[in-house]
């Protein structure tokens, strides 16, 4: 591929507009139990107008957004791997929403006969809203006497290939790879392998549960590091997650280190997060 593809935009064919239904598929497949993910009332007592959506759901309109990219460049999409992904938040999804996208493509490099791009996708409601109620609402809140270096109790969530597949269809991502060990082993996989993207969201339930609020994490960056295998029966894997706040910001957040493991060996990489603290 051509230096020429650097610059590339695609903007999205219509609005996709954000049901409480496909809320709650997304967090189900998360195995998120959450209840601001599926009942209005419980939203609302968190000061969000409807059913409000997990940390990683733009993934959802984001992976469409990628399958443009894959089309146009003539990529096949089992044979990419995702390196490393960060999302920021300038307000919760809710409900309700209807969104539109910009993607583009902001570099590429070669490395070892390996084409790395770097894909930002913009995701914005129909009318162009920035920022957000919650937001700016706690903008000037004090961290609450959060203090730094605080453990946030350690959990370890279950991954089995069932997971994988309902997290395939609430995501819209069908690589094989994640699903068929016939295809993950035809490009050298020891076999099944999660989404990255999946092993992201579960670790933040980590962060959404301490803080209360699934809207309460703002950023949330990780480099992928390892390969998370998934074998093809009822026990699955078990992936730790461990977090510590390791700074206090000016505007009432703080800064979360998490450290995501499976059977001793770190998945995430440089996994950070900024995050509101509970009350």
């Amino acid at each position: 591929m051509t230096d020429e593809v650097v610059g590339r935009t695609y903007e999205s064919d219509r609005p996709y507009l954000v049901s409480a239904e496909k809320i709650a598929e997304f967090a189900a497949a998360m195995g998120d139990p959450n209840p601001a993910f599926g009942d209005s009332a419980a939203a609302t007592k968190l000061g969000h107008p409807d059913v409000v959506a997990p940390p990683t759901f733009v993934t959802v309109i984001s992976f469409g957004a990628l399958n443009q990219v894959i089309a146009d460049l003539g990529l096949r999409l089992h044979r990419l791997l995702h390196g490393d992904q960060r999302f920021v938040h300038h307000r919760p999804i809710v409900a309700g929403d209807r969104l539109v996208s910009r993607t583009s493509i902001e570099s590429l490099r070669r490395i070892s006969g390996a084409e790395i791009y770097t894909v930002k996708t913009e995701v914005s409601t129909v009318d162009g809203a920035a920022g957000g109620h919650l937001r700016d609402r706690h903008a000037a809140a004090p961290a609450r006497g959060v203090r730094v270096t605080a453990e946030i109790p350690q959990r370890q969530f279950t991954v089995t290939r069932a997971d994988l597949v309902r997290y395939a269809g609430a995501s819209g991502d069908f690589n094989p790879i994640h699903w068929n060990d016939r295809a993950a082993r035809a490009l050298g996989l020891p076999g099944v392998i999660a989404h990255g993207m999946y092993t992201m969201a579960v670790a933040a339930r980590t962060l959404t549960d301490w803080a209360g609020d699934p809207a309460a994490v703002s950023e949330y960056a990780v480099k992928f590091s390892s390969l998370v295998e998934v074998p093809d029966d009822d026990t699955g894997t078990t992936l730790t997650v461990s977090a510590k706040v390791t700074k206090e910001l000016d505007d009432g957040r703080v800064q979360v280190d998490l450290t995501v493991t499976v059977d001793g060996e770190k998945v995430l990489n440089r996994a950070r997060a900024l995050v509101r603290p509970p009350v």
